[in-house]
């Protein structure tokens, strides 16, 4: 199974907190059927679409709203009540720390 794993972290990697929850859940909750859907997908959450779901994927502090409304927008859109809950705490937990400065969101991919 795919497994994103999400850390905040400080300045030197450092782990503060490990959320516990797999993003991947989320990116497999809206399925890219057709040829044109993942375009549409990323054009629509360019955020979003950017985690790499092998890989690390880091945003810093100034990029945090543009996730906050992505996964707004997401949450909306999904009928899965475990996808809805993943990108509730996502939202409480980004705007809970937005002014923390030198601190990173790091998604890492299997």
């Amino acid at each position: 199974m795919q497994h994103i794993g999400i850390e905040y972290q400080g300045e030197t990697g450092n782990v503060i907190e490990r959320l516990p929850t797999n993003f991947a859940d989320v990116m497999n909750a809206f399925p890219f059927d057709g040829p044109n859907a993942w375009e549409a997908f990323k054009e629509k959450y360019p955020w979003t679409a950017s985690i790499d779901p092998y890989g690390n994927t880091v945003f810093n502090l100034l990029q945090w709203p543009y996730l906050v409304s992505e996964f707004t927008g997401l949450r909306e859109e999904t009928e899965d009540d475990n996808v809805k809950s993943i990108l509730e705490g996502l939202i409480l937990f980004l705007r809970k720390i937005e002014s923390a400065n030198h601190t990173y969101l790091k998604f890492i991919g299997d």
